[in-house]
């Protein structure tokens, strides 16, 4: 009996990892950055890479950029992705972020380029401007379905100087020739003229002063002369500071941490996702969040301190893994694709049923001609 319990126990092990119930997440982090950027009379081009790549079946991967320099994205599948599923919502009429999604038929373990991207763009007192990538960790996996970590690097996109227009560079104060990010310029002159008012959020600034904090502003950066009201100020300094936090996130390797306080959160406050929090609820649970960040970083818990209640709470959402996906009017790719890998799921497991079922049967005929040879 010992033999047959010895093949048992080998068919036994055979079924179990032919069906692939172990599940194991490699520790080595993959990066996806730009490269190759092009900007050049009105259009900038630019390939989204992998580079570490410990294999990759499906991703999705989303872009960010500023609509009021950027318009009409239009994506390129890279050629050393194979057969499958590669859909986009670039084009789809959305402004301001798009997704890519991919779904193969096995895993892509080189690395090379995702995918390409041209934009057209209007370089109306800008000399740079960040577009930030991100990727949703739900749709990002191998050949085994485990889950693979990204580390997504914004693209910063720098704009010919004789293609830079503006109107009134002769009278600025600031030395167009150190502006070197989007980004960090905005931050960092809003955020002075926020401390010379003496307030922490542009919608604490007085109705009164509301002129002369624009011109504080203006007077610091070429990136804003082009704003006319506070208002335009407040959405491109909350656009700056989503990216900074998204930067934050993805360079300091903080990201789990964060969707842990995000889990915390929502299950004290019995959601399951950011959106479905009531909107007499959002102020605690914002400070919840905000709380359980600051034990881990401080800094980055300051970062989301400078927006609004509603911007916080759309940056929460936009970067906790957890999120539902971005849906459109009808239904969408993304909602194809999941569709899709759940049915190549479907079927692994249908596969892998098979098999243990094949072993389990051998298992008992030889067991059952073992007995009869001993009678």
């Amino acid at each position: 009996m010992n033999g047959i319990n010895r093949v048992l126990s080998i068919l036994l092990c055979a079924a179990i990892i032919a069906a692939g119930l172990p599940f194991f997440v490699s520790a080595v982090q993959t990066k996806i950055y730009g490269e190759n950027v092009i900007a050049k009379e009105g259009k900038v081009s630019f390939d989204i890479a992998v580079q570490g790549n410990t294999g990759v079946m499906g991703f999705r991967i989303s872009l960010s950029y500023d609509q009021n320099i950027f318009s009409s994205p239009t994506v390129k599948k890279g050629s050393f992705l194979n057969s499958g599923s590669f859909e986009t919502s670039a084009g789809t009429g959305k402004e301001g972020s798009f997704d890519v999604i991919y779904a193969g038929t096995k895993a892509v373990t080189s690395d090379g380029t995702l995918f390409s991207v041209t934009m057209e763009y209007t370089a109306d007192n800008v000399l740079s401007s960040s577009i930030s990538v991100s990727f949703s960790q739900s749709d990002t996996f191998n050949e085994q379905y485990t889950d693979v970590s990204f580390l997504c690097e914004p693209v910063t996109v720098s704009f010919p100087a004789d293609e830079v227009k503006t109107e009134v560079a002769q009278t600025s104060k600031l030395d167009t020739a150190v502006i070197q990010n989007y980004d960090q310029d905005i931050l960092s002159v809003v955020q002075d003229a926020l401390d010379s008012f003496g307030v922490r959020k542009i919608e604490d600034v007085p109705q009164e002063q509301q002129d002369e904090f624009m011109a504080r502003v203006k007077e610091g950066s070429e990136y804003v002369l082009s704003f006319e009201t506070i208002e335009q100020i407040e959405d491109g300094f909350a656009l700056s500071v989503q990216n900074d936090i998204h930067d934050s996130l993805s360079t300091k390797d903080i990201e789990e941490d964060f969707n842990s306080v995000v889990r915390k959160a929502l299950d004290e406050f019995g959601a399951q996702n950011v959106e479905d929090i009531p909107s007499e609820k959002r102020q605690a649970f914002i400070q919840a969040v905000l709380e359980g960040v600051a034990a881990f970083d401080e800094e980055l818990a300051d970062e989301f301190v400078r927006l609004g209640d509603e911007d916080i709470l759309e940056t929460i959402r936009a970067n906790y893994s957890g999120s539902a996906p971005v849906e459109y009017p009808e239904k969408s790719f993304s909602q194809r694709i999941t569709d899709g890998i759940y049915e190549h799921k479907a079927i692994v497991i249908s596969s892998a049923g098979i098999v243990v079922l094949i072993f389990t049967a051998l298992a008992l005929y030889i067991h059952k001609m073992k007995r009869r040879k001993e009678k």
